[in-house]
């Protein structure tokens, strides 16, 4: 898509956002965008928008309902990052999950999740599996703000080169830190919903790589991995040789 056809799209969009009172953070949770991301792009500030978040946000625009006052619910409930320091009021309300997560219910209705954290310097031992019990007592949990409690298992994970970096303000850096939830290995029989959750951290039994999804051959057990770095050419990884995925959960940024 050229510039002139992302600028066409993109004035479609912000069009039929005006009018039916659509929201940065509504888009965001039902798309599997960053609110911040989504934010930047309706006020034009992002400089180059990638082509399948222009469309992603189109699609989901038009199909929004005509009423202004009409609430669109997120398609799934996750937890949503804010990555900055949080400082409020003492929690209400505190308890853990078996995975070792743990949420502090918060004066305004959102919650403080702390999450064991994979840093660079760990990830070989973990997919090595020379970890024990105080593997992740090593190492600082991370806290995000969330709106709301979780089930599952969820890791933050450090990214550790530029793959996903392509220059606009939706890739993920080299040193940046993502909260992430594991999909369960019974569904991975199922087609991945990597249109929803784009980016995927998975654990293969070489190394941790950070990537987006974008095909699962069901049938032969292959997804096909692409880096948003033009750099890095894309693969297809057999889930053979995968150990654990991850799906990387949208965050939320003041």
């Amino acid at each position: 898509m050229d510039q002139a056809e992302k600028m066409r799209m993109l004035d479609r969009i912000i069009e039929l956002v005006d009018s039916k009172g659509v929201s940065a953070y509504e888009i965001a949770n039902n798309i599997g965008l960053t609110e911040a991301g989504v934010g930047k792009i309706l006020n034009r500030k992002s400089k180059n928008p990638r082509d399948n978040s222009l469309v992603q946000i189109l699609n989901y625009v038009e199909r929004r309902g005509e009423s202004s006052r009409e609430v669109a619910k997120p398609k799934e409930s996750y937890p949503t990052n804010n990555s900055k320091n949080i400082t409020v009021n003492d929690p209400l309300e505190f308890f853990s999950t078996k995975s070792g997560s743990t949420f502090e219910q918060l004066p305004d209705g959102t919650f403080r999740m702390t999450v064991p954290f994979v840093p660079v310097q760990a990830q070989a031992s973990y997919v090595s599996e020379n970890i024990d019990i105080n593997f992740f007592e090593r190492y600082k949990k991370q806290t995000f703000r969330v709106n709301q409690t979780g089930n599952g298992r969820y890791l933050a994970w450090q990214i550790k080169n530029d793959s996903m970096d392509d220059g606009t303000d939706e890739g993920l850096k080299d040193g940046d830190i993502i909260l992430t939830r594991q999909l369960n290995r019974i569904h991975w029989k199922s087609k991945f919903r990597y249109t929803h959750f784009p980016f995927w951290v998975i654990v293969t039994k070489e190394d941790v790589i950070c990537k987006e999804i974008i095909n699962h051959n069901v049938e032969k057990g292959i997804i096909t991995c692409h880096s948003l770095n033009s750099e890095y050419k894309d693969f297809d990884l057999s889930l053979n040789d995968v150990k654990e995925i991850y799906n990387v959960i949208p965050t939320l940024d003041e």
